[in-house]
């Protein structure tokens, strides 16, 4: 969900992404192991993340033993963290759990 205070400095059609990324960078790669594209006048909403929305075959959530989750508003419609855009991240998680989470997007990244 996005926090009711920065609701106005966002537009309806700003872009969210819901990013899974490991943890463990020690391979070395930066590829989000499971992406979902949505508009902010979705929020809130419920997804579910797993390999059917990863990005590349060699970067799958379930290669993965600790995850984490960002919620991200892009004013720029692009995936990567841009100065101005908001976001949540989640705590380390375990991707075979079949827990939910909530983020509520709050935090400006300068």
């Amino acid at each position: 969900s996005i926090d009711e205070s920065i609701r106005r400095e966002l537009e309806s059609s700003d872009t969210v992404f819901i990013i899974a990324k490991n943890v463990d960078q020690s391979s070395g790669s930066q590829v989000p192991l499971a992406v979902s594209r949505h508009r902010l006048d979705e929020l809130p909403l419920t997804v579910k993340l797993d390999d059917t929305k990863s990005m590349a075959p060699i970067a799958k959530i379930s290669m993965a033993q600790t995850v984490m989750v960002i919620a991200r508003v892009s004013k720029s419609g692009n995936p990567i963290a841009q100065a101005g855009d908001y976001e949540a991240v989640s705590a380390d998680l375990n991707p075979f759990s079949q827990d939910s989470i909530e983020l509520v997007i709050q935090d400006k990244l300068n």
